[in-house]
C-alpha cells in the first residue's frame, strides 16, 4: 500500500488501515487508546469525501448528508468550529445540533454536515424521518458511552440508521473490554490498536499532604496539567486556591491582549457571562472549565490552554472526552468512594495527557485518599499491572425506556403498527441487549412467550409461565435471586392488598390490585413484573386472576390511553400518545401532567410550570450540576422573559448557555400547556409565567 499523507503528515500504519477502510465505504468499529488520532482521521476522510462528491452536492444539496455525533455539547461545538473554515470555502451548509439550538426543518434538511450530540440527533431522526435516506456517513465518537445510561439513545440511533444499507457507519472508541463482541453484533469490521502513539505513564498516588500541596509536588515539572474534579464547586474552589498560592506568577500577556486581538471576539465576550473569579485565576495562569460556563468562555479557555498561557486547568467531565488539549499531565482526584466511576471513564480521563500532535509522552495520575488506594489499584489493574477495561453492556432493555421507545416508534409511523410478535420483536431484536442475551431467549421454545413482554391480550401463557419468563429476564439483566421475606399484609378490598417485603435489610412497599400493580423498587406507573411482585404471586397463587389480568408494554400504553387498537393486530397513537411523542415526554410524566389538569380545573401556567421544574429529569440534572436550589431554578425561569441574561448569570453564577437550554425547555412546556388546555376544553389564553411575580413562600408551598 502506498503511504498516505494528510495535511502534510504521514500516517502511522494503524491510521493507514483506518483510512483505507473508510475509503472502501466499510462499516467499522475503531477501538484504540486515546491520542491515536481517530477523530482527526475521520475529519480528513469527510473532507475528502465531500470534495470527491462535490458535484452531487451542487446539483442536489439535500441528498448528501454527513453526521458526526459526540457525547458532550462542548466537543460538538469544538468540532463544528474546526470544520467551519472548510465548509465556508466549499460553500456548503453545516448545522450544529446541540441543546439550545432550535430545530428548523428546512435548515436541517439543507445541511450537508450535521455535528451534534446523541440526544439532539435522535430528536431529528424522529421529527424528520425522511432525513435517514440521505445520510451517507454517520460517525459516532466516544462510542463507549454505549455502556452508560445514554447508550440507550445510541442503540436507538443505530437501529434506525443501520437499516439504510447506503449509510456508512464509523464508530470510534477508546479501548473497551469486548470489542470483538460489539463488532460481531453489528457485523462491522473491527480495527483494534492497543498501543498509544504517544506513550502514557499511569500512576496512582495517595494524597499524603493537603490536596493543593500534592498537586504542586506532582506537577511542578509536568506543566501544563488538567485536573479533574467531581463537581462545579470543587472545580472553582480548587482553581481559586491554586491561583492564590501562585503569588509570583503572571501572564505573558495582558488579559485584554489574549482575545486574539480581535475586536469582534472582544465584542462577543462582552455579551456573555465571564465570572470575575475566573478572570482573576487566569491572571495567575490558572483556569477552570465546566458546563456552567458560557460556550464562548469555554472555547476561550481552551484557546488559552492551547496557546500555552494556562498552567493549571481544572475541569469537570466536560473535558474528559474528545477535546484535544496539550496537557503533559492529567490528574483525577478521588477524595471519596465513587462506586459508579467506570474503569473506561477513569482511563479516558487519565488519557487526556500526552496528546497526539502535541507531546511525545504523557502522565496520567490518580490522586486518591489512602483509604481507597488498594481498592482502586485492584479495580484498575490486573496482576501484571496492565489496565483492566470494562466490557460494554447494553442499557437498551430498560422496561421504562422501552415504553417510551415503542410509543415514539408507533406515534411517528405513517401507518398503523402491527403488534404481531415478529413485528414487535423486529424493532428491538437488532439491539446489543438482544444479541448479548440470545442464549437466554433460546430457553423459550416459541416466540409466543415474548408476549409476556408486550401484551397479555394475545398470549395463552399461564401465570407460572409468565413468572418464569420474567425470572429469565432478571437472569439476563444479571439480577441475582434474593432472599425475600413478607413483613406485613393489609387488605384494602377484593383483590386489593398492600404488602411490605424485606430484602437484604431493605423494605419495599408493593400494592397489588385488579387495576394496577406498583412496587417501590420501580417507577410509579411501571407494568414490569418485578421480583417482589413475582414473590407475592407465588405465595398467593389463588390471586393470579386478579393480579395477572394484564401485563406488557403495549397493554400498558393501551390501558393508559396512549394507543388504541385498530383493525386486525394493529395499533394507532391516540391524541395524548401523539402529544407525548411530539414533545418527547415519557408517558409516565405525561400521565402526571394530565392528572394536574384533571384535578385543577383552573390551572394556570405558573402553577403548572412549578410542578414541571420539580418533575422534569433534565431540569433536575441541570439544577444539581449547577448547584442550584429548586427555588432558585423557579426564579430563573420566571426571569427569562423579563431580565437581561447577563444579570441572571451573574446573580446565580450560571452560564448563558444554560439559559439558552432552559429557554428551549420553557418554550416546550409553554406549547404543551396550550395543547393540554385545548385537550381539556379550557380557556386557552396562556397566562405568561413572567406576568406575575412568584413569591418564595408560594414556591416553597408547591415544593
Amino acid at each position: 500500500m502506498n503511504k498516505i499523507e494528510l495535511s502534510h503528515r504521514q500516517l502511522e500504519s494503524f491510521q493507514q488501515k483506518c483510512m483505507s477502510t473508510f475509503r472502501k465505504r466499510e462499516n467499522c468499529l475503531i477501538s484504540s487508546p486515546s491520542s491515536t488520532g481517530k477523530t482527526f482521521l475521520v475529519k480528513e476522510y469527510i473532507k475528502q469525501y465531500i470534495s470527491e462528491n462535490y458535484s452531487t452536492i451542487l446539483q442536489s444539496p439535500k441528498k448528501l448528508k454527513i453526521v458526526l455525533l459526540f457525547p458532550y455539547k462542548a466537543i460538538a461545538i469544538q468540532e463544528f468550529n474546526s470544520l467551519a473554515d472548510f465548509t465556508e470555502k466549499k460553500m456548503i451548509k453545516i448545522f450544529l445540533a446541540v441543546g439550545g439550538v432550535k430545530l428548523n426543518k428546512e435548515t436541517v434538511m439543507e445541511a450537508n454536515i450535521i455535528v451534534g450530540t446523541f440526544e439532539k440527533f435522535y430528536f431529528i431522526l424522529n421529527l424528520f424521518p425522511e432525513i435517514k435516506k440521505n445520510i451517507k456517513v454517520l460517525v459516532i465518537d466516544e462510542f463507549h458511552f454505549l455502556g452508560y445510561n445514554r447508550g440507550k439513545i445510541i442503540e436507538s440511533i443505530l437501529l434506525k440508521i443501520k437499516k439504510n444499507k447506503k449509510t456508512q457507519i464509523i464508530l470510534l472508541s477508546s479501548s473497551i473490554g469486548n470489542p470483538e463482541e460489539i463488532a460481531n453484533w453489528l457485523d462491522f469490521k473491527l480495527l483494534q490498536f492497543d498501543k498509544r502513539l504517544v506513550p502514557l505513564e499511569l500512576k496512582i498516588e495517595k494524597i499524603k499532604k493537603s490536596l493543593i500541596e500534592e498537586i504542586f509536588s506532582q506537577s511542578k515539572s509536568n506543566l501544563p496539567v488538567i485536573i479533574f474534579q467531581s463537581s462545579r464547586s470543587k472545580v472553582e474552589n480548587l482553581a481559586v486556591e491554586l491561583a492564590k498560592r501562585r503569588k509570583d506568577v503572571i501572564l505573558k500577556k495582558n488579559l485584554e491582549d489574549l482575545f486574539i486581538d480581535s475586536n469582534s471576539l472582544n465584542s462577543i465576550m462582552e455579551n456573555v457571562y465571564f465570572p470575575d473569579k475566573l478572570k482573576k485565576a487566569i491572571s495567575k495562569r490558572v483556569a477552570y472549565h465546566h458546563a456552567g460556563l458560557s460556550d464562548i468562555v469555554r472555547v476561550f479557555i481552551e484557546q488559552l490552554f492551547l496557546s500555552g498561557e494556562i498552567d493549571y486547568l481544572i475541569s469537570t467531565s466536560t473535558l474528559s472526552a474528545g477535546i484535544n488539549l496539550p496537557a503533559k499531565m492529567s490528574i483525577l482526584v478521588i477524595e471519596r468512594k465513587q462506586i459508579e466511576v467506570d474503569n473506561n471513564l477513569i482511563f479516558q480521563i487519565l488519557g487526556r495527557a500526552g496528546r497526539f500532535e502535541f507531546q511525545k509522552k504523557g502522565i496520567g495520575l490518580l490522586l486518591i485518599r489512602p483509604a481507597y488506594l488498594k481498592e482502586y489499584k485492584n479495580k484498575l489493574f490486573d496482576q501484571n499491572g496492565k489496565p483492566t477495561y470494562s466490557c460494554l453492556k447494553s442499557q437498551f432493555f430498560d422496561y421504562d425506556f422501552l415504553i417510551k421507545y415503542f410509543l415514539i416508534e408507533i406515534a411517528f409511523s405513517k401507518e398503523p403498527v402491527s403488534i404481531i410478535i415478529d413485528d414487535l420483536l423486529n424493532k428491538i431484536e437488532n439491539s446489543l441487549w438482544f444479541y448479548s442475551n440470545k442464549e437466554a431467549f433460546l430457553i423459550f421454545n416459541s416466540k409466543d412467550v415474548h408476549y409476556a413482554l408486550f401484551s397479555q391480550a394475545y398470549s395463552g401463557l399461564d401465570y407460572e409461565e409468565v413468572v418464569s419468563y420474567y425470572e429469565k429476564l432478571d437472569e439476563a439483566f444479571g439480577i441475582k435471586p434474593s432472599n425475600l421475606k413478607l413483613l406485613s399484609k393489609q387488605e384494602k378490598g377484593i383483590g386489593n392488598f398492600s404488602f411490605i417485603i424485606l430484602e437484604n435489610e431493605k423494605k419495599f412497599k408493593v400494592n397489588m390490585s385488579l387495576e394496577k400493580r406498583q412496587c417501590s423498587c420501580q417507577s410509579q406507573y411501571s407494568n414490569y413484573l418485578c421480583r417482589h411482585q413475582r414473590f407475592l404471586i407465588k405465595m398467593f397463587p389463588f390471586m393470579k386472576e386478579f393480579w395477572l389480568n394484564k401485563y406488557g408494554i403495549i397493554d400498558w400504553l393501551i390501558d393508559n390511553g396512549f394507543l388504541v387498537r385498530s383493525k386486525g393486530m394493529k395499533v394507532n397513537p391516540t391524541t395524548i400518545g401523539r402529544l407525548s411523542a411530539k414533545f418527547f415526554i415519557h408517558p409516565y410524566s405525561f400521565l402526571y401532567f394530565l392528572h394536574l389538569f384533571s384535578t385543577n380545573p383552573n390551572i394556570n401556567f405558573r402553577y403548572f410550570f412549578t410542578k414541571v421544574v420539580l418533575f422534569d429529569k433534565q431540569i433536575k440534572r441541570d439544577i444539581k450540576a449547577n448547584e442550584l436550589t429548586n427555588v432558585q431554578a423557579l426564579q430563573i425561569f420566571q426571569q427569562l422573559e423579563t431580565q437581561d441574561p447577563l444579570t441572571i448569570c451573574s446573580k446565580y453564577n450560571i452560564s448563558d448557555s444554560l439559559l439558552e437550554n432552559w429557554s428551549e425547555i420553557y418554550d416546550k412546556y409553554s406549547s404543551l400547556f396550550l395543547e393540554l388546555k385545548k385537550l381539556f376544553g379550557k380557556n386557552i389564553s396562556k397566562k405568561n409565567f413572567a406576568d406575575t411575580s412568584v413569591k418564595t413562600s408560594e414556591i416553597e408551598e408547591n415544593l
